[in-house]
């Protein structure tokens, strides 16, 4: 039986901790007062995951057949191409598909066979299907229908009476077509092979604003059931079979004609898209928000979406089936959500603006917003975030100390009990010339008598100041950051910088001026020991603990117990310290804490 080089590694990195383990078993037992603090750090350094990968689903289009057995999903998200995900079970499972619909999203009418256009027109044809598979195709210039007869399109002898400029969708066996110019609408019905057309005389599309020239372009129509509706700048309107018409205005934030981005149809029920938030439109009810993000489809008395549940076992997005106001996630997803550095108070994991409950494995909106800066007090915990300043000693209940939206995202306290924060702000420089860029941070410290009204501090100030921005300060007023630049021969040189004032002066950091195992700290502990901690391309964790610059130092290189490390030789940024003085690391399979750091 052949066994793959990666799985090899895998378990010779699992003999090698093991090994490690019963050396350090056997030195508890046997030499309790000889461990070295690298061995005490190798034992500290084996982890637990507590947050597993969430699985993550979105669409920026969403069609479904009129049974509700075929869905396709079209997602764009950050990547550039778009993804084509299509379920034949109702939304319980999907397969990746490659429609030929050039990188665009799919908006279509799916038969209840499954078969669908993944583009409705193609050189100079319109293309629909009916709910029981029929192909139909149309055009300006050949003003009658054909029907797909053996993979060949026959002439139907049915004339076009509207421009199919007006093709408003297919639903049943029927294509609607709404000639708003003229207020005339027109039904093809592919079973009886007819045409049919009539006016709407009571209808007024001034009611939901202007029409033509630059709202022109933003006009949407759909056609659902014999149901007819028509959207633009200020509102949505639907036309039933009756030819009554209800019109809906938009609320004030949303009346523009830069808004109105989509409309669908599903019967007596609108959709409409106001700044990526979901609207619907049915009766005699005013527009109501949905509390689902768009696109939404209808399939009996269900809503689909996608978007959060709070509470759900999801951190960012799931496809979502609402009945009768109940959500619940669909078993679909299109990949799993990556986390980047989080905070770990107690047993709630803060993850951007969300939270996550290691007991019930669920996540929340975060009632703080996401944190930027935070110490752990006494006791307390100090949390400076994106909606303001709070306390709180268990990490679940907050208490508002202020609502100014002031974030620092360094703070500590020295041994007088005044508070220190610094401010930092990265960003960088290309250069015109050869492309050449230069990382730059500004600074600006502050003081406090109480972590929450801060007074800034006199000649802390710094703009555009060349280097990494610092990501540590100690109570005793120590900060670091590194310059990294090409010298002359083009070879890469880093440089240290040091500040024993809370970032008021900086110095370069000299040889000999340091303990020997000394690196540049991106943590600390509670009680301000300076920790550098990294992956190597083997998977081996580089960890240094110094209890000042100059002072006692360890360093420790170990394997730990967590997936796939030669991954994470970039994750140095995804690490923090928990209120516990834990060491916490966001990978590519989770979020991991160490034992405390002693």
């Amino acid at each position: 039986m052949q066994t793959s080089y990666k799985h090899s590694q895998q378990v010779l990195r699992q003999l090698i901790l093991n090994l490690s383990f019963i050396v350090l078993l056997c030195n508890t037992s046997c030499k309790q007062d000889d461990i070295s603090p690298e061995e005490t750090n190798a034992e500290n350094l084996q982890f637990t995951k507590i947050v597993d990968l969430s699985k993550f689903a979105a669409a920026e289009a969403i069609s479904i057949s009129p049974n509700g057995k075929y869905l396709l999903f079209s997602y764009k998200g950050s990547i550039g191409a778009t993804s084509y995900f299509f379920s034949s079970d109702g939304g319980e499972s999907v397969e990746e598909i490659e429609p030929d619909a050039d990188n665009l999203f799919i908006n279509t009418n799916i038969s209840n066979t499954g078969e669908f256009f993944a583009q409705a027109s193609a050189n100079g044809y319109g293309y629909a299907i009916t709910d029981s598979g029929v192909k139909v195709r149309f055009s300006d210039y050949y003003s009658r229908f054909e029907k797909e007869v053996n993979g060949q399109y026959e002439d139907t002898g049915i004339e076009i009476h509207v421009d199919p400029f007006y093709f408003a969708g297919a639903s049943g066996e029927k294509l609607g077509f709404f000639d708003y110019k003229n207020l005339i609408i027109g039904e093809y019905d592919a079973s009886t092979n007819t045409f049919t057309e009539r006016e709407v005389p009571d209808l007024n599309l001034h009611k939901i604003g202007p029409v033509g020239g630059q709202y022109e372009g933003k006009i949407k129509i759909a056609y659902s059931e014999g149901y007819f509706a028509f959207a633009k700048s200020q509102g949505v309107l639907i036309i039933s079979p009756d030819n009554s018409v209800q019109y809906y205005l938009y609320p004030e934030s949303g009346a523009s004609y830069l808004n109105t981005t989509d409309l669908r149809l599903f019967g007596g029920y609108a959709y409409v898209n106001l700044n990526g938030k979901a609207y619907e439109a049915h009766g005699d009810a005013e527009l109501k928000e949905l509390d689902l993000a768009y696109p939404v489809v209808r399939t009996g008395n269900s809503l689909i979406g996608s978007g959060f549940i709070d509470g759900g076992e999801r951190y960012e997005s799931g496809i979502i089936r609402e009945t009768d106001g109940k959500q619940e996630y669909l078993p679909l997803s299109f990949q799993e959500a990556y986390f980047l550095k989080v905070q770990v108070i107690r047993d709630k994991v803060y993850i951007g603006n969300k939270v996550y409950d290691q007991n019930t494995k669920t996540y929340s909106q975060s009632p703080i917003g996401e944190i930027i800066g935070i110490y752990h007090d006494e006791n307390q915990t100090n949390a400076y975030t994106t909606t303001g300043m709070y306390s709180s000693t268990d990490g679940e209940n907050w208490t508002e100390r202020s609502s100014e939206l002031f974030a620092p995202a360094l703070v500590s306290k020295d041994a007088n009990g005044l508070y220190h924060a610094l401010d930092v702000f990265s960003h960088t420089y290309r250069s015109p010339s050869d492309g050449t860029v230069t990382y730059l941070f500004d600074q600006v410290g502050y003081t406090s008598s109480d972590g929450f009204a801060w007074e800034e501090l006199s000649g802390s100030r710094r703009t555009d100041k060349p280097g990494l921005a610092p990501n540590v300060m100690t109570g005793d007023g120590l900060v670091f950051y590194k310059d990294t630049y090409l010298d002359i021969s083009y070879q890469s040189v880093t440089t240290g910088y040091m500040s024993d004032d809370y970032g008021l002066n900086y110095e370069k950091i000299e040889d000999g001026s340091v303990h020997e195992n000394f690196v540049l700290p991106t943590l600390k502990t509670s009680d301000d020991r300076l920790i550098s901690a990294y992956f190597e391309t083997t998977g081996e964790l580089v960890f240094n603990i110094c209890d000042s610059p100059a002072g006692d130092c360890s360093r420790t290189v170990t394997f730990t117990n967590i997936d796939q490390p030669e991954s994470l030789y970039t994750i140095e940024d995804y690490m923090s310290m928990s209120d516990e003085d834990e060491l916490v690391v966001s990978t590519y399979t989770g979020i991991y804490l160490s034992k405390p750091i002693k």
